[in-house]
């Protein structure tokens, strides 16, 4: 056996070799003996990112935007808080990449594959959306999430049905009114908590809705229906009605009667589209 590599310290993801210059450790020796601590410390680093998104997407599903924080995401994620100020530069910053991360995984429990999806919230902030992986380590299925696919929930129509699509949305709806806890919709609870309208938490919620929007009427459109963007407008805006009328009511029995409300609404709508 070899004798063991000497003891080395890593500034900014970079090795330093003991004894020697920074312009020395930059050498191609040492860059060539010591890359694999440069690619773990960027693997880390990566891997803290996730675990910190994952568990702030959770907080902001579970309890709500005030609950994320720079000190309970570390906490839930197991890093240290210092970890989360090198990746996000502020507590509001936390909360717009959960929303991101968020974001498509919504969208397609809402609307499913049919809808297209379009640039997504992120395309507008710079950066590719990030789906997540599925399963409870994201914060979706079986943990009693408002928002997102669980055991029991109303299946996708088939792609032959357009118009049961858009109404399957309030299936869904109805079978998230009834767990507990359930806050509506995360993106509206997440901009009206914001501190200004040109917050980017703000932003993203915005862009998310015109997607809902685009997604509802494409599939008004597949079906046919008279002025599918406009249709399209409207359902998305008894959506948004149920979901927060909902979020405002004392009980689950209560919260999916009025989202059965909602699916009677859209339901009118989409027969007058029919006979137009």
């Amino acid at each position: 056996m070899g004798a063991a590599p000497p003891e080395r310290t890593v500034l900014s993801g970079r090795p330093v070799m003991p004894g020697a210059t920074r312009a020395e450790s930059d050498g191609p020796v040492a860059r060539k003996r010591y890359f694999y601590v440069s690619f773990w410390a960027v693997t880390g680093s990566h891997d803290a990112r996730e675990r910190l998104l994952a568990a702030a997407e959770r907080l902001l599903m579970r309890t709500g935007p005030r609950s994320v924080s720079m000190d309970t995401a570390a906490a839930a994620a197991g890093a240290g808080k210092m970890s989360a100020y090198r990746h996000f530069a502020s507590r509001d910053d936390l909360v717009a990449a959960a929303l991101e991360r968020h974001h498509p995984r919504h969208l397609q429990w809402l609307v499913g594959h049919g809808g297209d999806a379009g640039a997504g919230p992120s395309a507008a902030a710079g950066r590719p959306a990030d789906p997540g992986p599925a399963g409870p380590a994201s914060g979706a299925p079986a943990t009693g999430d408002p928002e997102g696919p669980v055991a029991g929930d109303p299946a996708t129509p088939a792609s032959g049905d357009p118009a049961g699509r858009i109404l399957a949305a309030f299936d869904r709806l109805e079978s998230a009114a009834g767990r507990e806890p359930y806050r509506g919709c995360p993106f509206v609870d997440a901009a009206l908590g914001a501190p200004g309208t040109r917050d980017r938490a703000g932003a993203i919620a915005w862009q998310h809705k015109q997607e809902v929007t685009r997604a509802l009427a494409g599939l008004a459109a597949q079906a046919g229906l008279a002025e599918p963007d406009e249709l399209g407008a409207a359902v998305a805006l008894v959506i948004d009605g149920a979901a927060v009328q909902a979020a405002l009511a004392p009980d689950p029995a209560r919260r999916q009667q009025i989202v059965r409300r909602g699916r009677r609404v859209a339901q009118a709508l989409l027969s007058s589209a029919a006979r137009s």
